[in-house]
């Protein structure tokens, strides 16, 4: 059966955006016809450029057809349904449609519980529409649609039923052989149950990942289990901002590897008003090529804690007890959104993150070794999950300085992320590299 994607999405720069994108494309591969997206154009949204990296450049995926669309605050999914439905209109009854929308990205900062809620309903959603392509194919032609959290008389919009959340399938040859334009004009949550009756509409279920998981899961931030991991080669001038808006945080350490800087940082660390925070700095010598993972794991070795929190020198850290959810419980690693600076910040238990051997090393130029681990923690069974990038705020500056001291051998920054997607993922049987270096420790 052929299986296009109808797709909405409002895109405020969020967890709930990076979650929602992340899980679309993490199913991609049901949808072998088309993949439309629509995308609220408005200032301070995601751009369409960056939203087109964030769809398609990510994952190696065939494209999206990705199409902007001016802000309608009321009715964002529903008048983009219509022009939808027309672009893929066929009679075809061995085709279908599945139409979407990313989920709660246009609410203001959630609070934690919210958040964690709503997480695990979204992941709830994606699963059960789009992780078994036979079942959906089997449905679909047996029923002329099919979605999860079907409600019955719903009592806030009058309808007789509806696909709570409004993910749903439609069978072409059932949907457009009716008024399908004249349901497509109504509001979504009302669409299917002015063409068909309830007893024909399938239901995917009713569970979630929230439902599955234990009820004891402690949505806490407790910094004195983690320890602070960064880098630097010759970004002195990025880290002195950046330095102060981790300290005291109440994390058990902060370790800052020196990746041969021409300038060693401990000296510059010495005149800092640490106060009660320990910071420790390894200085590498003899490195004129940066390398992020053989750095990151270096600073990894010395580390006691529960978790690391992997930020770059050019992050300024907020408050993730405010703009976040965090589970300090085994099972779950979190990142910033995709294509962002902050997609590399990462948190990460110290247990899990050794267990599939760090970071890669393969990776001399600039791009993807976050990525590799990224994929490798999810392939060994540990939950993704997302923080909002206002917990932390990226220094801007030039491409030029993000690739300086990289093997990048003429290439630009883009050249090599797509380069390095062609490397082969780091496996435990890889060997990391055991730099040496000197140690300085500073703690009033």
């Amino acid at each position: 059966m052929k299986r296009n994607l109808l797709y909405y999405v409002y895109p405020r720069q969020c967890s709930m955006l990076a979650l929602n994108l992340y899980l679309l494309c993490k199913y991609h591969s049901i949808f072998n016809g088309r993949r439309i997206v629509f995308a609220t154009e408005e200032e301070g949204l995601v751009d369409q450029l960056h939203l087109s990296w964030m769809l398609n450049d990510t994952h190696k995926i065939e494209p999206y057809e990705l199409i902007m669309v001016p802000g309608d605050l009321k009715n964002r999914e529903s008048v983009c349904l219509s022009r939808m439905l027309e672009m893929v209109k066929s009679t075809e009854p061995e085709e279908s449609s599945f139409f979407a929308h990313a989920k709660d990205t246009s609410l203001d900062v959630l609070s934690q519980h919210d958040v964690a809620e709503l997480s695990d309903w979204v992941e709830g959603m994606y699963h059960n529409n789009l992780s078994d392509p036979a079942m959906v194919d089997a449905v679909m032609s047996r029923h002329p649609c099919a979605g999860t959290f079907k409600c019955e008389n719903p009592q806030s919009d009058g309808t007789d039923w509806n696909y709570a959340g409004n993910f749903f399938w439609v069978n072409h040859q059932r949907l457009f052989s009716k008024d399908w334009k004249g349901a497509a004009s109504k509001p979504v949550n009302e669409c299917l149950s002015s063409l068909f009756k309830s007893e024909e509409a399938y239901n995917f279920g009713q569970d979630y990942v929230g439902k599955r998981e234990s009820h004891s899961v402690v949505r806490n931030w407790d910094p004195s289990r983690v320890s602070i991991v960064t880098t630097c080669k010759n970004r002195w001038r990025f880290l002195k901002q950046t330095l102060p808006t981790w300290l005291n945080r109440g994390f058990k350490e902060i370790v800052i590897v020196d990746w041969s800087s021409d300038t060693p940082v401990a000296g510059k660390i010495r005149k800092m008003p640490l106060g009660p925070n320990p910071v420790t700095v390894l200085r590498v010598d003899g490195e004129d090529i940066f390398n992020g993972g053989t750095a990151r794991n270096t600073g990894a070795r010395i580390v006691t804690s529960d978790y690391i929190l992997f930020i770059d020198s050019d992050m300024l850290l907020k408050d993730w007890s405010v703009t976040g959810v965090i589970s300090m419980v085994p099972g779950r690693f979190y990142h910033g959104p995709h294509n962002i600076p902050p997609f590399g910040t990462s948190l990460v238990r110290t247990d899990e993150f050794r267990a599939v051997n760090g970071y890669s090393e393969l990776y001399p130029a600039y791009g993807w070794e976050d990525n590799d681990l990224y994929n490798r923690l999810e392939a060994s069974g540990i939950r993704r999950c997302f923080f909002d990038d206002r917990m932390v705020e990226h220094i801007e500056h030039s491409d030029e300085l993000r690739v300086k001291h990289r093997d990048q051998r003429g290439r630009k920054l883009h050249e090599t992320v797509w380069d390095n997607r062609k490397i082969e993922l780091w496996t435990t049987t890889h060997v990391q590299s055991q730099k040496s270096f000197s140690k300085n420790e500073f703690q009033l």
